[in-house]
């Protein structure tokens, strides 16, 4: 991940968004725990996800938080084929989208492409997806009234969220897993992600683990680094030890956490107050 030039909230807020993706079980629980924590990164009103057949451009599946019904009938019609030009603008680069609510247009769109997004007073408007290995299908997320200008930075969180939206919502969607027992509620705009760990909840088998786990002074070198998103070799160098070393840390941390990933052990010593966030 490059997280470079990013704050400390938008790095714990990307790593949270990351782990969680990991986590859920459902489409609600994916709208709720992830989407939902992508409000605390962009701020935007409305959020819509999909799978598509990129041969015929034609949605598989779609879930939608906050779109108008009319704007998706626009740019969906009734053989449930593709007609956002925004879409075919990435299908065609493979690189985030954009339209800026200030200028009114996107350089490559033209008013008539545009007039639905400013018909339904959509705002600032985000949106990338990724083609899956086999090419035959991706996804797409846009993000709309994006409650600032789009910015480079906002292109650089999406890149790093992508891969794990993808993964995590194809997952989901192929599995079709019965929903839970219990309803989830989901609160539309949820409060920003406290970055001070003594205000995070934990769960009790993480209050245990909190309880059992200690850190070498060295495995919190490697743990602080892992956060800043360098690279076993970029920490080798800082801590002038060997590359081969570092990837034995990360290894043990991993292990020692029940971690999936390096990110996944990162995301889980944020959470049990292991790292101290600073400027």
């Amino acid at each position: 991940m490059y997280f470079s030039g990013l704050s400390t909230t938008t790095k714990y807020n990307v790593i949270s968004i990351i782990d969680s993706c990991l986590s859920v079980n459902t489409e609600d629980e994916f709208k709720c725990k992830v989407l939902g924590k992508t409000e605390d990164l962009f701020g935007q009103g409305m959020t819509a996800c999909g799978l598509a057949d990129l041969k015929f451009s034609k949605v598989s599946s779609l879930s939608n938080l906050g779109f108008p019904s009319l704007f998706l009938e626009k740019i969906i019609d009734s053989t449930g084929t593709i007609k956002s030009p925004l879409f075919y603008r990435w299908v065609n680069s493979h690189s985030p989208q954009n339209i800026d609510e200030e200028q009114k247009r996107n350089d490559s769109l033209s008013s008539k492409q545009l007039s639905p997004y400013l018909e339904f007073e959509l705002g600032n408007v985000l949106s990338h997806g990724l083609v899956d290995f086999n090419q035959n299908y991706g996804s797409y997320f846009a993000f709309a009234q994006i409650a600032e200008r789009v910015e480079t930075h906002h292109a650089e969180i999406i890149e790093i969220l992508i891969p794990h939206l993808h993964v995590a919502y194809s997952r989901l969607m192929r599995e079709q897993q019965p929903p839970l027992s219990t309803p989830i509620t989901c609160a539309r705009k949820p409060a920003l992600v406290s970055t001070n760990p003594d205000e995070i909840a934990l769960d009790s088998k993480e209050k245990m683990l909190t309880n059992s786990i200690t850190l070498t002074v060295r495995e919190k070198d490697v743990m602080r680094w892992l956060f800043d998103g360098k690279s076993n070799w970029e920490i080798g160098k800082i801590l002038n030890i060997s590359e081969y070393t570092v990837k034995n840390y990360v290894q043990r941390l991993i292990n020692k956490f029940g971690a999936k990933n390096r990110t996944h052990v990162v995301a889980k010593a944020l959470n049990m107050g292991l790292i101290e966030l600073g400027n």
